[in-house]
């Protein structure tokens, strides 16, 4: 995340600290920086708005007021090769979202749902929001696999030792 808010302080900073538009950054980014291929460009412009780093304005986007002050290193270049932060939301965000446009009902109840029901079961938000969905009766197909693993023991249990039988 560091390196996207440094490349959004730059790009801020390279955009005169006025508004630009999504093709203008992309631009900068593969012409004037010379840091991304086109393709990877519009990605990072993607993650730079997704991450709040910048924001849509009535005059096209501007950085926000956290990048602003930001002073990148002068010889600041993205590490290669660049990965852009996972910054999708975590799963019981996400399902709590999906239980909220399904049903109609506040998100902000079914989170405090949520947390009083994961401590209450001693279990964890992942867990507790698929519990919460399926009390709704919703099944959520495409997080089967997601939810599978973030529900999964990542050390092995330990067992009782067995009788050993002669």
């Amino acid at each position: 995340m560091e390196d996207l808010r440094a490349i959004a302080s730059r790009l801020w900073e390279r955009a005169g600290r006025r508004p630009q538009s999504e093709a203008e950054l992309e631009e900068s980014l593969v012409f004037k920086l010379r840091w991304f291929k086109p393709t990877e460009a519009r990605r990072v412009v993607r993650a730079l708005l997704d991450s709040g780093l910048w924001v849509r304005s009535a005059d096209g986007v501007v950085a926000a007021e956290e990048v602003r002050g930001i002073e990148p290193p002068f010889s600041y270049h993205p590490p290669e090769p660049f990965t852009l932060p996972d910054l999708s939301p975590p799963l019981e965000r996400r399902v709590l979202l999906r239980v909220a446009s399904s049903t109609g009902e506040d998100p902000a109840l079914l989170e405090r749902e949520l947390r009083e029901l994961s401590s209450r079961l001693d279990v964890t938000p992942a867990a507790g929001a698929l519990l919460l969905a399926h009390r709704r009766g919703m099944d959520l197909p495409e997080l089967r696999e997601e939810a599978g693993r973030a529900l999964r023991p990542t050390a092995p249990v330990p067992r009782a030792p067995s009788a050993k039988v002669e």
